[in-house]
């Protein structure tokens, strides 16, 4: 067997319950894997160790070995506990993971690179302060801060505060709730009451796409790619690329841009955007994806897909499909193109090894969106549908719809995601049948969608701007 871990590992590092003898050095690690090219599923054996460097370097502490982690569509959650002493003095740690079938011969394969562990972990070093709980050795309820906001105070006699010394200008906003908020309480509004965030790009967000640490977004109207931190949405770099981007995938190291007014991709370098090439495609190239070797571009303007080659950008082939391609998603084996033409009705298959034909499929007309769930072929269309395919055979199983012009649409291990353009909403759909689950009121025209393993980020084509929702409950 050969494991390889695709694109980035999805990190999410949460501390776990703390005892009440004080903090754990614990925390919780979600990954995604897949078993040469597709998401892996079954039981593994997995290592975890510690170390002081990225490659190299010394390990620190123990090996944890996990003999059952349960891989679901490629995705694995364990819980790590290397004790306090890795990360009592604050140094860089990075987490390397070793993996097996049990089926396999003895010996694990360890898998590259090694992912920098975040602060989490390090919150243990506060169980050093032994005396946390004193001031120079006197109790600190001993002490009154007489010059502060009196933020820390605590067993207030409120009938010693004079009417009217406090008021609503000086409470936390949400001190009290809002009368809107106890409203979606009492109707179980939850869809409403989940947190979601804004973050401002650039004109007109169009494609957006995650490098297992930051959020890039193609701006359309301005020529430019934005980065921003996926844990914050705070900004990290704006880019120039060619004319008019309005796709963005990432290859495992790389950032990859479709640009539709000059008839190229840009290649830029995922840690600090640094210009790695510009290739020439199709006529109009509207959108983009990766294979794991190779990046795929429908061209909206010759009625073609160009094959380029990740590691430098050579042609690897330009193969005919129908009118108008737009969209453009890998399933593990084969590349699925979809139309935007309004008189037809049409998703292509091409195999990914040769770009020949592997059957057209009927599913709408106008389509948009693209995305695979691990067995389904997912289409958006301008009508406000959503068509699901069998990605085995192209069989429909199912029209659902979601509201007019539907556009972007993703998959985040449990649900399908869909944007509606004219909506200004972002609709969330159950896989197995359909059904509408929740919808949220997000942007002005929502476009693009990405998963960060944790939340959804859709882009925002009318207010310029990338709203962050959490993606479960």
């Amino acid at each position: 067997m050969q494991t390889k871990l695709r694109f980035a590992i999805i990190i999410v590092l949460v501390s776990i319950a703390v005892t009440a003898s004080g903090q754990t050095a614990a925390f919780t690690y979600q990954g995604r894997l897949t078993d040469s090219t597709l998401p892996a599923t079954g039981t593994y054996q997995m290592e975890f160790s510690l170390w002081n460097a990225a490659s190299g370097g010394v390990q620190n502490g123990t090996t944890i070995t996990n003999n059952a982690v349960a891989v679901a569509n490629g995705v694995f959650t364990v819980q790590l506990d290397f004790s306090g002493a890795p990360f009592l003095n604050g140094a860089n740690r990075w987490l390397e993971i070793a993996i097996r079938k049990a089926s396999d011969p003895p010996g694990f394969t360890t898998l590259t690179p090694r992912q920098p562990v975040l602060g989490t972990p390090f919150s243990t070093r506060s169980q050093l302060a032994g005396n946390s709980t004193e001031l120079g050795g006197i109790a600190a309820s001993s002490y009154l801060q007489t010059n502060g906001d009196g933020s820390a105070l605590t067993n207030l006699n409120g009938a010693n505060i004079a009417n009217s010394t406090i008021t609503a200008s000086a409470l936390a906003p949400s001190a009290v709730p809002t009368t809107y908020n106890l409203s979606l309480l009492a109707t179980l509004r939850w869809d409403l009451l989940r947190s979601q965030s804004n973050f401002a790009v650039g004109n007109g967000p169009l494609g957006i796409a995650f490098d297992g640490a930051s959020i890039w977004v193609a701006n359309s109207l301005g020529n430019t790619v934005t980065k921003l931190r996926a844990i914050d949405g705070s900004p990290q770099g704006t880019f120039p690329v060619g004319l008019a981007p309005v796709a963005i995938a990432f290859d495992g190291t790389n950032i990859w841009v479709a640009n539709r007014g000059s008839d190229t991709v840009t290649k830029l370098r995922a840690s600090d955007g640094v210009l790695q090439g510009t290739y020439p495609v199709g006529q109009n190239p509207n959108g983009i994806a990766f294979d794991g070797v190779n990046m795929w571009v429908p061209n909206d303007g010759s009625a073609t897909v160009t094959k380029l080659r990740a590691s430098d950008g050579s042609l690897q082939g330009t193969f005919s499909v129908g009118t108008r391609p737009s969209s453009i998603a890998f399933d593990g084996t084969n590349i699925w193109v979809v139309h935007t033409s309004l008189s037809i009705s049409e998703i292509t298959r091409l195999r990914a090894s040769d770009g020949s034909p592997q059957g057209t499929f009927s599913a709408g007309t106008a389509n948009r969106g693209v995305a695979f769930d691990g067995a389904n072929i997912w289409i958006t269309t301008f009508s406000g549908s959503v068509w699901k395919l069998r990605a085995s055979d192209g069989v429909v199983l199912g029209n659902f719809s979601v509201g007019v012009s539907s556009y972007g649409i993703a998959f985040d291990g449990k649900s399908i995601w869909v944007s509606t353009s004219s909506g200004n909403t972002l609709v969330k759909l159950r896989p197995s049948d359909g059904v509408v689950e929740c919808t949220f009121t997000v942007g002005t025209q929502p476009v693009g969608i990405a998963f960060d393993g944790t939340n959804i980020w859709v882009a925002n084509q009318g207010s310029n701007n990338v709203t962050k929702l959490q993606a479960f409950p």
